[in-house]
């Protein structure tokens, strides 16, 4: 049993409670189709899942969600593509899923 495996895979779970319950933080825990699972049908293989571009990912933004929090208010987002990044202030707001079709 690796350092992932519940033992109870038969049991679908949040990836929270499997994280808490293995002591380990939701970034570190693998997908389930991730290569490091191929065993016993195929030899296991390097990971090949969002693990590592999750972490990437973190740690660009979180400093970005800090600097907002910091200097900026409720009513402000970041937008970023590749190109540009723009810091936006709601002014006015209406939602309604009224006219969703199914």
């Amino acid at each position: 049993m690796n350092k992932f495996d519940t033992g109870f895979s038969n049991i679908p779970m949040e990836k929270e409670v499997v994280a808490d319950a293995l002591g380990i933080s939701v970034n570190e825990l693998h997908d389930s189709d991730c290569s490091l699972y191929n065993e016993p049908a195929y030899p296991a293989g390097p990971c090949d899942c969002s693990v590592e571009r999750r972490k990437s990912f973190q740690n660009v933004v979180i400093p970005v969600i800090q600097w907002l929090n910091n200097n900026g208010h409720p009513h402000m987002i970041i937008v970023i593509d590749p190109t540009n990044a723009q810091l936006l202030e709601g002014q006015l707001s209406i939602v309604t899923n009224k006219f969703v079709k199914d």
